[in-house]
């Protein structure tokens, strides 16, 4: 084998690997448009993150933790619903949609 066929094999396997790492961090069936990123603080003595800005990218979500040595949180949104089968209940998550939940309480009319 040559040194070319080494590296080659080298990268293909590198290559396989980091795409690994980036498509196992969120659930299967889950976009990316139902992942809102926020960056903050971690919780103190067991209490509760502070999510202090809520950013349009995961890009931007690092640099700006990376900044202020802060962290990084994803947060999904998903509605429960129920469904009766055979007379047990059986409860299911669904994806709630990001564009309907910021849109409540957001007027897209213009103003001018």
């Amino acid at each position: 084998m040559t040194d070319g066929t080494k590296s080659d094999a080298l990268r293909s396997a590198g290559a396989g690997k980091a795409a690994r790492r980036r498509g196992g961090r969120r659930a299967r069936g889950q976009s990316t448009d139902s992942v809102r990123y926020f960056v903050g603080r971690p919780a103190d003595g067991g209490g509760k993150p502070t999510l202090e800005q809520e950013v349009a990218s995961e890009p931007e979500a690092l640099v700006i933790a990376f900044k202020n040595e802060s962290r990084v949180y994803f947060v999904s949104e998903y509605r429960v619903t129920q469904r009766i089968e055979g007379g047990q209940v059986r409860l299911e998550k669904e994806l709630a949609s990001t564009m309907h939940s910021l849109a409540k309480g957001v007027s897209i009319i213009n103003a001018s």
